[in-house]
């Protein structure tokens, strides 16, 4: 999995990884609603045509420290986007 950027949900405190959403994501996903379609509510976020995917990486983060939460997830992480090898270390930068 390819991972395109660090962002969050406009108003929320959350802040997320973001993948590719490649056909094959969406198929998987598309895939686990048919099996646990009878356990969501309609209005879900994750129905296929609402979903955004993502993976939460802090949650609750003060409206204040926002600004300051994104680069430093992004420092911390190294990531390099848009990069098929997907996530490196310094160590493999160098």
């Amino acid at each position: 999995m390819n991972f395109s950027s660090i962002s969050s949900f406009l108003g929320s405190s959350i802040v997320t990884l973001n993948p590719v959403k490649t056909s094959e994501l969406t198929a998987f996903h598309a895939e686990l609603h048919k099996k646990i379609a009878s356990y969501v509510d309609q209005s879900s976020s994750y129905l296929l045509e609402n979903w955004v995917p993502h993976v939460t990486l802090a949650n609750r983060v003060p409206k204040e420290k926002m600004g300051s939460a994104l680069p430093s997830l992004f420092c911390s992480l190294s990531i390099c986007l848009r990069n098929p090898d997907g996530i490196k270390t310094d160590k493999d930068r160098k």
